[in-house]
């Protein structure tokens, strides 16, 4: 009829399954790809919304108190909002490097550390040996 033996109905049957996987495999990664894109637009409309603000408080700097309070506030937030989408993505890539290694990663990673320690923090990520 239409199967001839039982052996090829098995392997169709398995390469069905790790078609099925793989589909749902594909859709989950598209859609967190398009999760992130939308963040990424999203924060990049914020950035340029936070760019147009301190462009303008930096071009009428009186020796306000309260104007220099709101400055170095908004210049923080702008601090946070680079420091954590660094983590974030070193996140990913510690995250990428334990599936990939099999291994947890000697790589720790703090919000409370200076952007230049990230840096140092990225550089030994990427002399890593991912095998």
């Amino acid at each position: 009829m239409g199967i001839p033996t039982a052996t090829e109905y098995s392997v169709a049957l398995k390469r069905q399954a790790i078609y099925g996987k793989a589909q749902c495999l594909t859709k989950a990664a598209a859609a967190k790809a398009g999760q992130e894109y939308a963040r990424a637009l999203l924060q990049c409309q914020r950035m340029d919304v936070q760019r147009q603000n301190l462009e303008r408080w930096v071009d009428g700097i009186h020796e306000e108190q309260a104007k220099f309070d709101e400055q170095s506030a908004a210049f923080f937030d702008r601090l946070l909002s680079i420091k954590t989408f660094v983590v974030i993505q070193l996140r990913n890539y510690i995250n990428s490097y334990t599936y990939f290694s099999l291994r947890k990663s000697a790589v720790l990673l703090d919000m409370n550390k200076s952007l230049l320690e990230l840096q140092m923090v990225r550089e030994e990520f990427y002399h890593l040996n991912i095998p």
